[in-house]
């Protein structure tokens, strides 16, 4: 069963906001209906465009992720089994001052989940066609920390706003 929500899961939740301050965008929500939880697998697929070694571990976020949708009560899909996809897309590299100083990294983070849902077609079918159901991102400027860590720091907020989008569906 998916997990509810728990006063700490609330909180990094807000924080989930503040680390994606473009919050979700135009994307057909309405397809999560369609979203069995807990039945359908999902797989995790980590798009690395970030350069200059901002991101020296890409596997270690793409876990990260992993174990926070497990955590929540989602069903990770296992190598070689179909599902819904969850995307995370990292593009970016390093910043510089005006010396020509390395100062830290800045990303752009994506988070996308697609799924097969019933789309009408012109002729008036209905076939089963992979849609886009939600889409999140934002920019994160590391600064003096690493780019790796708030990566990871901000995998919790990201899940647990899927998941309560994904709750807000099934209503």
């Amino acid at each position: 069963d998916l997990k509810p929500l728990n006063r700490l899961s609330a909180l990094l939740l807000a924080a989930g906001f503040l680390f994606l301050p473009s919050g979700v965008q135009a994307a057909d929500i309405s397809m999560l209906k369609y979203f069995d939880a807990l039945s359908m697998p999902i797989r995790v697929v980590l798009n690395n465009d970030l350069m200059d070694d901002c991101l020296p571990q890409p596997q270690s976020l793409k876990d990260v992720y992993e174990k926070e949708m497990r955590h929540l009560g989602f069903r990770i899909a296992q190598e070689g089994e179909s599902g819904a996809t969850f995307s995370v897309a990292t593009l970016g590299g390093a910043t510089y001052n005006k010396v020509g100083l390395r100062t830290g990294c800045l990303a752009m983070l994506s988070v996308q989940f697609d799924i097969y849902a019933p789309v009408v077609a012109p002729d008036g079918t209905t076939p089963m066609m992979m849609v886009q159901a939600y889409h999140a991102s934002g920019l994160i400027d590391s600064g003096e920390n690493s780019l790796q860590i708030d990566l990871e720091d901000g995998a919790r907020p990201n899940v647990n706003t899927f998941y309560l989008v994904v709750l807000g569906a099934k209503d």
